[in-house]
């Protein structure tokens, strides 16, 4: 296949394929080429960070994400995956106003309350981790979502630690 060497979208869209095929290496490449032909598209950064996410590379992914926010600061999404990846760091405060940033623009993202949940029960503040978790199931639909969260309550009544992992797939 012939590329056009200068074509951003085409790494990019190449990219996404390697990663769905679970080629690593080829898929980090092209989205390092995206980036470096075009840095203004927040896509390829969005792309690239989900991916690295997915690696558990999580300080790479919160690079990724930060150049994702300063080109556009009002999504959402991206400032819920930095939380995430922040949280799976355990670093709770910087997650917790990640997930709070992210509830401002969507205030009924049951992922959102799952997660910083769980970022409150990282920090070892469960009262409100059992707020968030039980206002997730009040605002979910999703049935994996609603077991998460019924999971991770009943963990907490039997006074177990909460995991920092939040799955990213």
């Amino acid at each position: 296949m012939n590329l056009d060497p200068n074509n951003a979208e085409i790494f990019f869209n190449r990219a996404l394929v390697y990663r769905k095929t679970g080629d690593q290496q080829r898929a980090i490449a092209d989205f390092d080429r995206a980036i470096e032909l075009n840095s203004r598209d927040v896509r390829y950064f969005f792309g690239r960070a989900l991916f690295l996410l997915a690696q558990r590379q999580y300080a790479f992914a919160v690079a990724d994400l930060d150049k994702a926010i300063a080109l556009d600061d009002k999504n959402a999404m991206y400032r819920y995956f930095r939380g995430v990846a922040n949280n799976n760091q355990k670093r709770y405060d910087v997650a917790i106003a990640d997930f709070n940033a992210a509830l401002k623009v969507k205030p009924k993202w049951d992922s959102a309350f799952l997660a910083r949940g769980l970022a409150y029960s990282g920090q070892g503040d469960h009262p409100r981790a059992r707020r968030d978790l039980r206002q997730c199931l009040r605002v979910t639909t999703n049935d994996e979502t609603r077991r998460q969260a019924q999971d991770a309550l009943q963990r907490l009544r039997e006074g177990e630690y909460l995991p920092s992992i939040i799955n990213t797939q």
